[in-house]
This record gives C-alpha cells, sequence and structure tokens, in this order.
C-alpha cells in the first residue's frame, strides 16, 4: 500500500507568481529538471499558518507573495486532484458543494492559526469565501484524530472501557499530547479528554535542524547555503543521507565497535569548502576530509535536547492524571518511526504506562483518524477547555465590589455618561481553564446597551491562560488577549433591551451566537480572531 501523505512542498514561479508542482513531485522536478533563478521551491509552510511558529519556516517566501498565498496554493492543488478522483469514482455531477473536508491542525495551534488556515481553504476553493465558517470543513486535533485511529484500527491494543489512554502525536513540527477516557457503550465509543491536552515545537524537524547546524560548522555556513540555493539536487541528497542515519539510530547499539558513523560529503558541496574548512576537518578527522565522522556524542546532542522534551511533555501530562499514571500510551506521527525515540519513552516511562503501543503505521493515524472523525463527530464527548474565555462587559463599582469581593484597578473605572455612575470595565468569564466542556453543551451570558441612545452592542471576546473564575477588573486579568469582536445591531429602544451571547467550546472552534432577545435576530460565526 503507498504511504497515505504527501510531502509539504511547492515548486513556485516566482515571476508567474504560481505553483509549477507540489508534494513529492516538486521536489522531484527541482531537483532533477531545469531550476532557473525564478523558480523556488518551498517546504514546510505549514508553520506559516501559526503566527509564532513562523520563524521555523527554511525557505524564505517570494517578495509580494503572502503567506496564506502559498498555503491557499497547495491546498488548490490537493483540492484539484481529490476532485478529479471523487469524479473518476461518482461521476462529473459530483460538486464542490457535496465534499466535506476534515482538516487536521495541531492541539497546540492557537486561534489565529485556525483561522489562517479556514481562509486558506476559502482562497483554494475547498469551500467558498461566504462558506468560512461552513460545517463542510471541520477542523480536527491531530491527537484526537490519532485517539480515534487507536481506538478503532489498532486491534493488538486490546483497550477497555474507562481506560484513559494517552496519545502522543509525534510529528514533524510539532508533538501534541492528549490524554482521553474510553467511553464503549453499546452502539458506539466516545472520548472525553482527562486532562488538558498540550504540546510543543518539538517535531523531527528540529533534530535536523541540530544536525544542519552541526553539518554547516564543519563545511561552512557559506557552503552549505549556496548549495541549498543554487544545487537543490546536491542538497537533497545531503538530507537523504541525513534522514537514512537519522532513522536507523538507536543510540549507543548503533555504533557497536565503530567510534564513529560515516557522512559522504556530496561532491558539490565538497567543491564549495573553503581551504581552511578542509585543513580543519583533516586535523579533527586524522587526515580525512571528503566524509564527516559523526561520533555517538554528535548524534546524542542532535537528538537529546528533542527527546528530552517530548518526554517532559509526557511527564507534564502524567502529573495531571488519576495515580499519574495510564492504561496504556500510543505513539503515532512521523517521528514515532525513530527507535531512539521510542526507546527513550518506554525506558523512561515503562511503570507509568499497563501497555505502550507503537502501531504498525503511525503515520496514517492522523488521516484515517480524520475521517473517522468526520463520519462521527460526536465520538468526542468532552473536552478540557485550554483558556479562561469572557467577555469585556463593565459594571457599577458598587456592584462590580460586592460580586467579585474585590478593589478594582483604578485604571479601568470611568463615569457613566447618563448616570454619574463610578463604572467598572472587567472581564467576566464564562468558562474557566481546564473545565471539562461536554460537547452539547453551550455556555450564555446576557448584555445591555451601557447608554440609551445604543441601538447595538460591540461584543468583544478575550481569554487568558489564567484560572479565571470571577468577574475580574479587566487589566488585572493576567495575559489577557483579545480574540475578536462582534458588532450585533438592531437591538430596539423600548423594551427588552437584552442581548443573549452564546458560547459553544466543545466544537474544535469557538462558535459565538449573538442574539437579540426583543427580535430573535441572530448573529452566528466562528469568532474572526485577531493575532495574538
Amino acid at each position: 500500500m503507498p504511504y497515505c501523505k504527501t510531502l509539504t512542498a511547492l515548486l513556485y514561479d516566482k515571476t508567474a507568481k504560481k505553483t509549477i508542482n507540489w508534494g513529492y513531485t516538486a521536489l522531484k522536478e527541482a531537483t532533477t529538471g531545469d531550476h532557473p533563478n525564478q523558480k523556488v521551491l518551498l517546504t514546510k509552510f505549514k508553520f506559516l499558518l501559526e503566527p509564532t511558529a513562523a520563524e521555523y519556516m527554511e525557505d524564505p517566501i517570494p517578495d509580494d507573495v503572502e503567506p496564506l498565498d502559498i498555503i491557499a496554493e497547495y491546498l488548490k492543488e490537493m483540492h484539484t486532484l481529490i476532485m478529479t478522483k471523487l469524479q473518476e469514482k461518482f461521476g462529473s455531477t459530483l460538486q464542490n458543494e457535496d465534499v466535506h473536508y476534515a482538516v487536521t491542525v495541531p492541539a497546540i495551534w492557537s486561534e489565529q492559526a485556525k483561522t489562517n488556515l479556514r481562509k486558506a481553504a476559502a482562497m483554494a476553493g475547498l469551500i467558498s469565501p461566504a462558506e468560512v465558517v461552513s460545517p463542510r470543513l471541520v477542523l480536527v486535533l491531530e491527537p484526537e484524530a490519532a485517539a480515534m485511529y487507536c481506538c478503532k484500527k489498532v486491534p493488538e491494543a486490546q483497550l477497555r472501557s474507562n481506560e484513559n489512554i494517552m496519545i502522543v502525536d509525534a510529528g514533524g513540527g510539532t508533538v501534541d499530547i492528549a490524554v482521553e477516557k474510553l467511553i464503549i457503550g453499546a452502539e458506539r465509543t466516545r472520548l472525553s479528554e482527562v486532562t488538558r491536552g498540550t504540546g510543543d515545537l518539538c517535531g523531527s524537524t528540529f533534530v535536523d535542524r541540530r544536525f544542519l547546524d552541526w553539518l554547516s560548522s564543519k563545511v561552512g555556513a557559506d557552503a552549505l547555503t549556496e548549495i541549498k540555493i543554487d544545487n537543490p539536487t546536491a542538497y537533497q541528497q545531503v538530507l537523504r543521507g541525513w534522514e537514512t542515519l537519522k532513522r536507523q539510530f538507536k543510540g549507543a547499539e548503533s555504533f557497536n565497535s565503530r567510534d564513529h558513523m560515516t557522512f559522504s560529503i556530496p561532491g558539490a558541496l565538497y567543491n564549495l569548502m573553503a581551504d581552511e574548512e578542509m585543513e580543519k576537518l583533516e586535523e579533527e578527522q586524522d587526515g580525512t576530509a571528503d566524509d564527516l565522522f559523526i561520533t555517538l556524542k554528535d548524534m546524542q546532542s542532535f537528538f537529546d535536547p528533542v527527546v528530552e522534551q517530548v518526554l517532559r511533555l509526557i511527564e507534564e501530562q502524567l502529573d495531571h492524571c488519576p495515580g499519574k499514571r495510564c492504561n496504556k500510551l500510543f505513539l503515532v506521527g512521523g517521528f514515532s518511526a525513530s527507535p531512539y525515540l521510542r526507546k527513550a519513552m518506554s525506558d523512561k516511562f515503562s511503570e507509568s504506562f499497563d501497555n505502550v503501543v507503537f502501531p504498525t503505521d503511525p503515520g496514517a493515524a492522523i488521516v484515517q483518524g480524520a475521517v473517522l472523525y468526520g463520519l462521527n463527530p460526536d465520538s468526542i464527548q468532552a473536552r478540557r477547555s485550554r483558556y479562561s474565555y469572557g467577555m469585556k462587559l463593565c459594571a457599577s463599582e458598587a456592584e462590580y465590589s460586592r460580586k467579585s469581593r474585590k478593589t478594582s484597578n483604578r485604571s479601568d473605572i470611568f463615569i457613566n455618561q447618563e448616570t454619574n455612575e463610578s463604572m467598572v470595565t472587567m472581564f467576566s468569564p464564562v468558562m474557566v481553564a481546564n473545565q471539562l466542556v461536554e460537547i452539547d453543551d453551550f455556555y450564555s451570558t446576557k448584555c445591555f446597551p451601557l447608554y440609551s441612545y445604543q441601538l447595538g452592542v460591540n461584543i468583544e471576546i478575550s481569554a487568558t491562560a489564567a484560572t479565571v473564575d470571577r468577574e475580574t477588573s479587566y487589566s488585572d486579568v493576567r495575559g489577557n488577549f483579545v480574540l475578536g469582536t462582534q458588532m450585533i445591531e438592531g437591538i430596539p429602544r423600548n423594551g427588552d433591551r437584552s442581548v443573549t451571547v452564546y458560547f459553544y467550546f466543545g466544537l474544535t472552534e469557538l462558535t459565538v451566537i449573538a442574539k437579540v432577545n426583543a427580535t430573535g435576530a441572530e448573529k452566528r460565526q466562528i469568532v474572526n480572531f485577531t493575532a495574538r
């Protein structure tokens, strides 16, 4: 069976501003065909969706091209292929509107990244611009997709109801960890999140980066940069040689009686090395300069900082689990193929799990799990809230002091123009960080226009990682950031002027519905999140 995933790569024409090819074909064409200056191979651009991770994209995007344009180009190529295959099977009458997409995202992604992905999907034609919040495109958290795959497709795990399972999705860029309680019913199996999921930017890409930094110190930064830009064939030869060593590395046993591994320097790279770099290598390697000697200590310096970060994430999750243990641990994702990572996990956590499971096809876990989720979205019973979510409201200073039993921050006090009362701007929580949220539940709060002349209210949604369980003076909320705003109009001048705001947190994204109670008019949207 062919591998179920393709490469995040585009061969892009900078002059025409269009894609030449994508996936593995882009890589092949970049390394075998003509490669004039107007063409550039872009990889790992998934990082561009997450504002806090964009710096880790290794290939600079062309001038005058927006990051979302690159993402949209890739999704458009994928969408075209999917529609072609589906129409071949089901006939040309099948249209875009008949297709539902389940797109996976790392659990650690911000809401801004999710919004960026939806925008790119609309630009690519997966959904129309008017459908940016359409249920035809559902975002699936990658560890949840992996959990569904492991429940349905890994019979050797022998899962039982009420077991707690930990999913470690170790991919190229991110490592996401979730702990789920398995609830096996007569008709279906459901998952309920036990602890708030965590993760970090510590996938296999960061092992690669440490190797490339080391390689640069050996052959010279100028030589490595030049070959990457001017000779992608030779540069890919470097990456393939490293990938082979990386996948085979098991620790000390990979060396046996040897004191080093040999890494062949491609001729094109060797020819670019400065004389002083060659002399330095010859001195370090007993006269050898056309190969590199990689010692056990070198390999550990590439792997250990990244692997230790993964182990810390697992340990942090266990600290929040009942009895600091789980029934089973599943390791999935591309990085899970590393024998070194597998051994490190097994050695450290042998007493923390009844069983550590390495599925035979870990790369398929996310893809197949996403399909399972798309077909059965109610398989997720409950999730833990990542943040304390709330609204920016105001109340009289006297009322605020009575309810919160706290003194307001003076910078949040203002005078009501109509009543001359002293007012406090406050964060009014709707949900508290780490709160368990049932999928079918919703949370609501009622608000009113401050002044009699107002016929609309601007609803501001914000969040913080801190635990905020009562109304708090707005400036006193640590780490508070605005997620977005929603203007609701049509409030009558007289009678019931209230607006009820409903929050649906159990879905992958935050959905907000504002309702003018007097007229029943509603405004529904996935919040248009602003950058953090």
